[in-house]
């Protein structure tokens, strides 16, 4: 699936599966042409991944894939997606602990991604990733 064909409408769970894949395409084929449409659409669906950790998990994780394909080059984007996984997993923070195994997982697979991409500082949340991680 192509970046563009994405729309606000899709699952979180299909957005997971299809987007990291459709920004690195984007990124590697079509010059990144689609990253202004990307965080438009990422920022329409932030409110709604939030009704439930099953969403609020598949987003976050959907977001911090989707900065591993990014470029830097087009930094404002780039800064834009990381700017809205820190919102968004500052929101979840309160409500992980008592998540599902599966969903603070994929939180916990988010965090090593956001540590790898530097769009979360390790040691501040190191606390809170080995809690998540013991209890997943």
């Amino acid at each position: 699936m192509k970046l563009e064909e994405i729309k606000s409408t899709i699952s979180f769970e299909e957005l997971l599966s299809v987007l990291p894949d459709a920004v690195l395409d984007d990124t590697q084929n079509n010059k990144k042409a689609g990253y202004i449409g990307l965080v438009k659409l990422l920022r329409g669906m932030a409110e709604s991944s939030r009704k439930n950790e099953d969403d609020s998990a598949a987003f976050l994780l959907a977001l911090a894939l989707s900065v591993k394909n990014m470029s830097f080059e087009v930094f404002e984007h780039y800064r834009a997606v990381q700017d809205l996984y820190r919102e968004e997993f500052k929101l979840a923070m309160d409500k992980a602990g008592s998540w599902s195994p599966k969903n603070r997982e994929r939180l916990a697979k988010s965090m090593d991604e956001a540590f790898l991409e530097k769009t979360l500082n390790k040691e501040k949340y190191e606390k809170f990733y080995n809690m998540i991680r013991e209890v997943a």
